[in-house]
């Protein structure tokens, strides 16, 4: 009776190939999605505080109380000058190692791109995470430089700009301070206004920049998926390690895809002497007759001679014979195979065709 084909199945190896290459390439595409979190903090950095305010006793029919505070506007004719308070602090790793000097200058300039800095202070020694200075701010010496330069040029730009610069020449931990935190006003008519949009009156002017401290790490990249954080270079570390193991895997099954013999659901049967049947088929290579042996199940039975080596399937009645030489053969041991078999020896043909 003749038996229906067994269904082929796929390599155990080649579907842990394919699993493991579709893992790779999309925790690399998951990897190269990761961004650096703007949010997050910066281990280690160092962050700088400034607060720049103004003061001066003023006439008390112009200001409240007779006090010109921050956000007031200047005026000139009756302050012709006034007090700048600084505040410098530094926090973070090593802050307390902080050292230098605190400074403050002033900063003219015009639309057309002229300008010129005059120094308040020439600088206040300071050790530690903060420091402070208060200076004079000449309103009628400010003045009279741009009254020169327009006297000079014949140029008259009419509205300027000021802008209150404090400096910081120092370290802190051996690493150079990086602090960028002018405060703007408009200079015209005899006024000075603070240019700082809504600032709330007799609250400072605060600027903030930060810097990496010495030795700190650098952010990395980091992926947010389901609600956890993960770093961009583990993730695609783990894509390359996939894969890595699907090349592994995939070669290792179509390796063994090419072997017949690896493909057999029964052992070589070894027949210590007899004929080749009647109306024997014989099979163009030994490939196809191995194909048959393993769609339909059937054992191999192997007829050795001095001659030539003879191997023969049974399906629905029909034998079905393929000749090769001895030279062409090798030795299987199938009692190592799993499945309890019984011990004894084979002899099995190499994959080639004859």
């Amino acid at each position: 009776m003749h038996r229906a084909p067994r269904r082929s199945r796929p390599s155990p190896l080649l579907a842990a190939g394919a699993v493991a290459l579709v893992a790779g390439t999309a925790l690399l595409a998951l990897g190269s999605r990761a961004v650096v979190d703007p949010g997050a903090p910066d281990a280690g950095a160092l962050t700088h505080h400034v607060d720049v305010s103004y003061a001066a006793t003023a006439d008390p029919a112009v200001y409240q109380d007779g006090q010109l505070i921050t956000g007031d506007p200047v005026f000139v004719q009756l302050n012709p000058s006034v007090d700048v308070h600084v505040r410098y602090e530094v926090s973070g790793e090593g802050a307390g190692k902080a050292e230098g000097v605190l400074g403050l200058n002033a900063r003219l300039s015009a639309g057309n791109g002229w300008q010129r800095v005059v120094p308040l202070d020439p600088g206040q020694d300071f050790q530690g995470a903060g420091a402070g200075l208060r200076a004079s701010l000449d309103l009628v010496a400010l003045r009279d430089v741009i009254t020169a330069a327009e006297q000079r040029t014949g140029v008259a730009e009419g509205s300027y700009r000021l802008e209150l610069e404090p400096t910081v020449d120092g370290t802190v931990d051996g690493t150079a301070i990086e602090l960028t935190s002018p405060v703007a006003f408009r200079l015209q008519g005899g006024q000075l206004v603070l240019d700082v949009a809504d600032h709330p009156r007799g609250e400072p002017v605060t600027g903030t920049s930060t810097q990496a401290s010495p030795g700190a790490p650098q952010q990395t990249p980091r992926l947010q998926l389901a609600g956890a954080s993960l770093d961009a270079g583990t993730v695609q570390l783990a894509g390359w390690g996939c894969l890595a193991l699907a090349a592994v895997l995939g070669g290792v099954g179509l390796l063994g895809r090419r072997d017949p013999w690896s493909r057999l659901g029964r052992p070589v049967l070894t027949v210590a002497s007899g004929g080749v049947p009647d109306g024997t088929v014989r099979t163009a290579s030994l490939d196809e007759l191995l194909d048959l042996a393993r769609r339909y199940d059937r054992p191999v039975l192997h007829v050795p001679g001095a001659e030539q080596s003879n191997y023969l399937v049974e399906e629905a009645g029909v034998w079905y014979l393929h000749v090769t030489s001895p030279q062409h053969s090798k030795r299987v041991r199938w009692s190592d195979r799993p499945g309890g078999l019984p011990s004894w020896v084979a002899t099995a043909p190499t994959a080639s065709q004859d």
